[in-house]
C-alpha cells in the first residue's frame, strides 16, 4: 500500500519550501514538486537523503546525473514515520530475496532427493542390490550446497508471512 507525505503548512511558510507530494509506492519513492515527478528507488540508499532537522524534516532526493531535488517543511514526527517506512520496505524485500534463495536452495536439494529416491524404488521394484556404481553416480549429482551460508541465513530472525502478505507470527528459523 502506498503511503504519502506533505509539508504542513506552518512548515512549509517557515521552511519557504514549495507545495510538495511524496510518496512510497512499493521500492519507489516518488516526490511531486513544482509539476514535476522526480523518482528513486529505495534500494538507492545514495539516491535520497531524510534530514531532521530542529522542527522540520527535508527529503533530498538526486534522480540523475548531477540532479538534487529538495523538499522541506516536513514535521519532524512525520519525518520519523518516513524512514521508519522505507526501513519497512528494505526489510520486506530482503526478506522475500532470503525466502526466494531458501526456496530455490531447497527445490534443488529435493529434486536431487527424489532422484536418489528414484534410484533406489527402481531397485527395490526390480528385486536387486543398489550397486556400489550407482550409489556413486547418486553422489556425483549430489548439488553443492553451502551449508554454512544456509544456517546464517536460517538462523537470522524473520517474520513468517501468511497468505495475505500480513505478519502472523514472529519466529526464529534454526537448524
Amino acid at each position: 500500500m502506498a503511503k504519502e507525505w506533505t509539508p504542513s503548512w506552518v512548515g512549509q511558510r517557515l521552511t519557504g519550501s514549495s507545495e510538495w507530494r511524496l510518496r512510497l509506492d512499493g521500492l519507489e519513492l516518488a516526490l511531486a514538486l513544482d509539476g514535476r515527478t522526480h523518482r528513486v528507488n529505495v534500494e538507492d540508499e545514495a539516491a535520497y537523503r531524510v534530514n531532521a532537522g530542529t522542527f522540520w524534516t527535508d527529503i533530498t532526493l538526486h534522480p540523475g546525473q548531477h540532479r538534487e531535488v529538495k523538499a522541506d517543511g516536513l514535521p519532524n514526527a512525520q519525518g520519523a514515520a518516513l524512514v521508519q517506512a522505507l526501513n519497512v520496505a528494505l526489510t520486506e524485500k530482503r526478506l522475500r530475496e532470503e525466502v526466494a534463495f531458501l526456496k530455490d536452495q531447497q527445490g534443488t536439494i529435493d529434486s536431487w532427493l527424489d532422484h536418489k529416491a528414484e534410484q533406489e524404488r527402481t531397485c527395490f521394484a526390480q528385486r536387486r542390490w543398489f550397486t556400489h556404481e550407482q550409489q556413486e553416480d547418486v553422489l556425483a549429482a549430489r548439488p553443492t550446497v553451502d551449508p554454512a551460508v544456509l544456517r546464517s541465513r536460517l538462523k537470522k530472525p524473520a517474520e513468517v508471512w501468511d497468505a495475505q502478505g500480513k505478519a502472523s507470527v514472529r519466529t526464529r528459523w534454526g537448524m
